[in-house]
């Protein structure tokens, strides 16, 4: 994980120092177009999940899980710096014959207290699938479908009239009461947005 989190960093980073008139296509380097219209994108990186557990029942509890992120959102403007979307966000974890997705769909809400910098939050649903691919055996178990929350904060640091890149560090959680547990999902991505 800390091989992912360091090249999105750098991606980002390098991705920033690009010149200037790259960045600022309109009047204002500071707001170079106006948000308006259908917004959709996506993000990818790299982050943990975790399982956290009222019992000490599962050899998963508590266990931080290195994981691959993506995510997909889709919605529209309501003001140049307020828009709604559908945001889909899986995680992914792998080891051997064991591969864990902890999925967070939410109805978000995305505000830029500032021309570059956005925060976003959501509430919706997550679902947690488990699937062993032994020798001998494979099974699959998917959970209930569970009340989840996410939020997440960013910053776009190339930006051209119809196109935004963007880093940002989301959070999310995910309510498991029938099984004891919480799933919980923390990633760093670098964002593609199109307005």
């Amino acid at each position: 994980m800390r091989r992912s989190v360091c090249a999105v960093a750098l991606f980002a980073l390098a991705a920033g120092t690009a010149p200037a008139q790259a960045q600022s296509v309109g009047t204002s380097p500071e707001v170079p177009y106006v948000r308006r219209g259908l917004l959709i994108g996506f993000g990818v990186g790299g982050g943990n999940i975790q399982a956290e557990c009222d019992t000490a029942e599962g050899n998963l509890c508590d266990e931080v899980l290195e994981s691959g992120s993506v995510h997909f959102h889709v919605g529209g403007m309501l003001k140049p710096n307020l828009g709604i979307m559908l945001d889909v966000w899986p995680m992914v974890y792998h080891e051997d014959f064991l591969t864990i997705v902890h999925t967070i769909t939410t109805g978000a809400v995305q505000l830029w207290v500032t021309p570059r910098l956005w925060l976003k939050g959501g509430l919706g649903v997550a679902r947690a699938e488990f699937h062993w691919d032994g020798i001998f055996v494979e099974e699959d178990v998917q959970t209930d479908t569970v009340p989840a929350a996410m939020a997440a904060i960013g910053y776009e640091f190339l930006v051209k009239r119809n196109f935004v890149m963007d880093v940002g560090f989301r959070a999310g959680t995910g309510n498991y009461e029938d099984d004891g547990a919480k799933g919980h999902s923390f990633a760093l991505e670098v964002g593609f947005n199109w307005y």
